[in-house]
């Protein structure tokens, strides 16, 4: 059962969904019977936890009415450290027993006597996996100690490990959602400029053909000399390390502006076995598709009022100040009293510095 407990732990360091599972194999190595793993606040006793073997409306009391009611919440072992304990250690039982945290929340689930032990002890916060055993057992003592005590290092490890991969994985996520909402077209693609992954923009890009297009899976520019330079920064970017840099260029179109492209290199990552692989990061702006301001972004930005935030955006795609004062139902005059403020609270002195810096302030920002 030790072992089946051990892999089960190193499982759930990738797995988080398998720790409600290592709180009922701990108890049942542990002769136990309830078995809870809570993050708590030390200074309001707030969290939140999984349990086995109890109901979430009775641990929902734990950090709500119990949250500052729990006579063993206090850490009197100073200075204060990850290791394995019973309650007896906290406070004598004869005491326990005659508090209302013990009489409705404890005996009521079950438990008579608790093992805890502590995996993270921060300034402000602490994460514990506790044990309850029922009355009318022996309460645990120094064998089930010192059996937790074999567990605790492997416990503290999957723990500190499924915390960075949870945060790893929420940043992929996020960083995933951004770039896939962006209004440039971006793309990661491999040293031979095969697309690996494409947001929406660029999706869109490739489909027109419009100086950029797909041929069997790697990107292809419309003609060949722009292929050429094309291939030859992407290769830039995903060459050797020390050798790895970033470059730009123009890709001309009939009949419309150039489109910029930007090839970044990445980290390299492992491949199968042994060796890496490169991805380049490949951002194309569309200067025909100036991106719609928002105004409320840039309001939020400089501090502007909801009439100068208005006006801002109106500037940024594209219209000059009498057609914005028209619009907007304002005066001429009153609209280049909106701009003056919007000047002093941007820092800058012309309309074409304007433009530059709210290009910059709203750029991947989309229509969101």
């Amino acid at each position: 059962m030790e072992e089946q407990l051990l892999d089960l732990i190193y499982e759930a360091a990738v797995e988080p969904d398998r720790w409600p599972a290592v709180c009922e194999r701990f108890a049942d190595v542990m002769g136990g019977g309830v078995a809870t793993l809570t993050f708590r606040n030390h200074a309001t006793g707030e969290g939140a936890g999984i349990a086995s073997r109890i109901c979430r409306s009775e641990l929902d009391r734990v950090w709500g009415y119990f949250a500052k009611r729990n006579p063993l919440l206090k850490i009197t072992d100073l200075p204060a450290r990850p290791r394995v304990l019973t309650d007896e250690e906290k406070l004598p039982k004869s005491e326990l027993v005659r508090t209302e945290y013990y009489n409705d929340f404890l005996r009521r689930n079950g438990m008579h006597s608790l093992l805890m032990a502590r995996l993270i002890v921060g300034d402000d916060t602490s994460v514990v996996l506790s044990v309850g055993r029922a009355a009318g057992r022996d309460t645990f003592g120094q064998r089930e100690v010192e059996i937790a005590n074999r567990f605790h290092p492997h416990l503290m490890r999957a723990y500190q490990l499924a915390n960075r991969l949870t945060g790893m994985r929420a940043v992929d996520a996020g960083l995933r959602q951004v770039v896939e909402h962006a209004s440039s077209a971006t793309m990661l693609v491999d040293a031979a400029a095969r697309v690996q992954y494409a947001n929406a923009a660029a999706e869109a890009l490739l489909t027109t053909g419009s100086g950029l297009s797909l041929k069997r899976g790697a990107l292809r520019a419309s003609t060949d000399e722009a292929a050429r330079q094309l291939r030859a920064i992407i290769a830039k970017a995903a060459a050797g390390s020390g050798e790895r840099s970033s470059g730009a260029m123009l890709l001309e179109r009939l009949g419309k502006r150039p489109l910029s492209v930007m090839a970044s290199p990445l980290l390299k990552e492992s491949g199968p076995l042994f060796g890496h692989r490169s991805t380049v990061l490949v951002c194309v702006n569309d200067p025909e598709k100036q991106p719609r301001a928002c105004d409320q972004r840039l309001r939020r930005l400089f501090g502007l009022t909801a009439a100068e935030g208005r006006l801002a955006a109106q500037l940024l795609n594209g219209m000059d100040l009498r057609t914005a004062s028209r619009l907007s139902g304002i005066s001429f005059n009153t609209a280049r009293t909106h701009l003056a403020h919007i000047f002093h609270k941007t820092g800058v002195t012309r309309q074409s510095g304007l433009i530059r810096l709210l290009t910059i302030c709203t750029a991947d920002v989309g229509t969101s």
